[in-house]
Formats: C-alpha cells, sequence, structure tokens
C-alpha cells in the first residue's frame, strides 16, 4: 500500500502554533484525495 504523511502547520513560530498530521493511503501514485478544508 502507498501512503502519504500530510502535516499542516497553523500560525508557525508564535504561541498559537498548530500542527495536523495525516496519513492518507492512496491507491495509485498521482491520485488526488479531499482531506482538509479551511479559510485563510
Amino acid at each position: 500500500m502507498i501512503t502519504t504523511r500530510i502535516t499542516l502547520v497553523f500560525n508557525e513560530n508564535t504561541p498559537n502554533e498548530k500542527r495536523e498530521d495525516f496519513v492518507v493511503p492512496l491507491r495509485k501514485i498521482g491520485e488526488l484525495n479531499f482531506i482538509k478544508s479551511f479559510v485563510y
């Protein structure tokens, strides 16, 4: 199985820094998956 690790960092280098880690399985190389939405 092919997997990819995604790390999202919000407010980097501030006291409010928050990290979210995801490990996402992929069925084939180049496959796109919706992981998360956020408003910037």
